[in-house]
């Protein structure tokens, strides 16, 4: 199985030079503005905001320029990678970050949660983090990826996220069903609630995911 961080690349990535000069297939593929709201790093004090030219990147994570997830360009980025991992023999996909794969494209302000709300003494953690994780949708754009690694394996292959995203159950499900839009691992899950440090909690979060889909998306994972 490989990690995947796929939300995101570096400014030496290709679509993102063309981006930078502001061709419009490339642009389409990043989350973009003309100005800025009160996103800000994660982890981080300073904006999530970077201006190139005359636009503004969404850059949540140090260094990179988020990708625009509903994006066909950046959809087929993703899919041209899988595809290129599988060629190499690679059959087992985990997703990090999903939880952030999609934004709010209105770009809406964060909404303040005050002090209960702080991670690590992080200004960040002093938002709901209501406009960039957990958005709707996600469980259809991620079914993409994973009929298309189905499709590339015969069969043999799966996608799934890694568990710390998978705190909003209902947002992952594909829509009018209660199928998930990525492949489950129960023996992955259940190694990973035995080593937290919070078990109540992660088994209270796996409990809501086995009450929101049927026993036919489950397979058995070995760790």
């Amino acid at each position: 199985m490989l990690d995947l961080t796929p939300n995101y690349v570096t400014e030496g990535d290709k679509l993102f030079q063309g981006a930078k000069a502001e061709d419009s297939e490339a642009l389409s593929a990043f989350v973009t503005s003309n100005k800025v709201n009160n996103w800000i790093k994660v982890g981080e004090d300073d904006s999530a905001w970077a201006k190139h030219g005359n636009v503004q990147f969404l850059s949540q994570f140090g260094d990179h320029y988020d990708l625009n997830m509903r994006s066909p360009v950046a959809q087929n980025k993703l899919n041209d990678v899988l595809s290129t991992l599988v060629d190499y023999g690679v059959k087992g996909f985990r997703l990090n970050n999903a939880k952030h794969f999609l934004v709010d494209p209105d770009l809406q302000d964060e909404v303040s949660a005050g002090s209960e709300a702080q991670k690590d003494g992080k200004k960040y953690g002093l938002f709901m983090h209501t406009r960039t994780t957990h958005q709707e949708g996600l469980g259809d754009l991620i079914h993409i990826f994973t009929k298309n690694v189905h499709n590339m394996t015969g069969g043999e292959g799966f996608l799934t996220i890694r568990d710390d995203s998978a705190y909003r159950a209902e947002v992952y499900t594909v829509k009018n069903t209660t199928i998930f839009g990525f492949d489950l691992p129960r023996l992955a899950f259940l190694n990973s609630e035995f080593q937290s440090s919070a078990p109540k909690t992660l088994k209270s979060s796996f409990d809501d995911l086995g009450r929101a889909t049927n026993l036919e998306t489950l397979w058995m994972q070995i760790v």
